[in-house]
């Protein structure tokens, strides 16, 4: 999984990998969900972290996530 990107993620990455747009992914980050560093400016996320998020968000039981955990895919409330 994820093979084709590099180690160390950008936030563009990040937008393409989980198919969401710029706010989104800012808001993923900023809110603590998903780990990440900085660089001087700039935002960087470890591969290691976007899978452990997603592997967190698997097993989430909070629906408010967008994810149901028993159907693993998003759902439109």
């Amino acid at each position: 999984m994820l093979e084709q990107f590099p180690d160390i993620l950008t936030v563009k990455d990040l937008q393409g990998i989980l198919s969401i747009g710029r706010s989104k992914a800012y808001a993923i980050l900023h809110s603590g969900e998903l780990q990440y560093i900085t660089i001087g400016r700039q935002i960087r996320i470890p591969k290691k972290y976007l899978l452990d998020y997603l592997q967190k968000m698997r097993y989430n039981t909070d629906l408010k996530s967008g994810i149901d955990p028993t159907e693993g895919h998003a759902y439109v409330s």
